[in-house]
């Protein structure tokens, strides 16, 4: 994940500034509607979970994977989402979770995971059914039936011939999830998508394997709940998925 000093000079950020960004702010900038669910140690895969508290989709959870091009970073991140979703412009039914969105298009070398982030929240506050990538969807639909399709697709009802999932939803909370408002965790509950060893979003504890549970989940909790310390300290350190704990990350020049 080389950076070039002519890059530099352009402005593009480094991944590892990058990614430090996007945890310490993306609780800020989305209004808590927004989470790190999961990064590698490479950050050339990183998911992150939405939760919308308004519009079409309130209260449903989605997860996304983000690849950044980190060797040309004038390209777009290849974006999927993970989650099955009723949406004129995300296809979860007949392609692999893509997604239509003109900051891809208009990428530039600046942009970065936090205008992803945005772009994705944008894009479930704003369907746009005159332009649908997924072919179920009709050019005539109304909102009114828009709107009512989307509350069946998260009952995990039948639309078109394909069946949703149920999507976790505020009626599936826990009485945790109170307890995580007011010591200002995250919210984001994770789904099947998200394998052991993982960030839980949600509580900031390590499913993995460790010798000592207890403190290494006290440890990512600090990070989940406060990562200004991590952002704005020294960035050659990074929390691993295998150990939720702090390791050496790559060499970022």
């Amino acid at each position: 994940m080389h950076i070039s000093a002519h890059q530099k000079e352009m402005g593009v950020l480094t991944p590892v500034k990058d990614f430090h960004n996007l945890m310490r702010n993306i609780h800020s900038f989305s209004d808590g509607q927004a989470s790190v669910a999961y990064y590698d140690d490479t950050l050339e895969l990183i998911k992150v979970c939405i939760r919308p508290s308004d519009g079409f989709y309130k209260d449903a959870e989605f997860i996304f994977s983000i690849c950044p091009n980190h060797k040309k970073p004038t390209e777009a991140p290849e974006v999927r989402c993970l989650t099955q979703i009723y949406h004129p412009n995300i296809d979860t039914l007949e392609d692999d979770g893509d997604l239509c969105l003109s900051l891809f298009e208009e990428w530039e070398s600046h942009f970065g995971l936090e205008d992803v982030v945005q772009g994705l929240l944008f894009l479930l506050y704003n369907p746009n059914l005159e332009d649908a990538l997924c072919p179920i969807f009709s050019p005539d639909m109304t909102q009114e039936e828009f709107a009512t399709n989307v509350k069946r697709s998260l009952n995990g009802e039948e639309i078109e011939g394909y069946t949703f999932p149920k999507n976790r939803n505020k009626v599936e909370r826990t009485s945790y999830e109170a307890a995580a408002k007011e010591n200002n965790y995250s919210q984001c509950n994770l789904s099947a998508e998200i394998a052991p060893g993982e960030i839980n979003a949600k509580n900031g504890e390590c499913h993995g394997d460790t010798k000592d549970q207890k403190q290494v989940n006290r440890s990512v909790k600090a990070l989940v709940a406060t990562t200004e310390g991590v952002a704005g300290g020294n960035n050659d350190r990074l929390y691993s998925k295998q150990t939720c704990d702090l390791n050496n990350a790559p060499n970022v020049t």
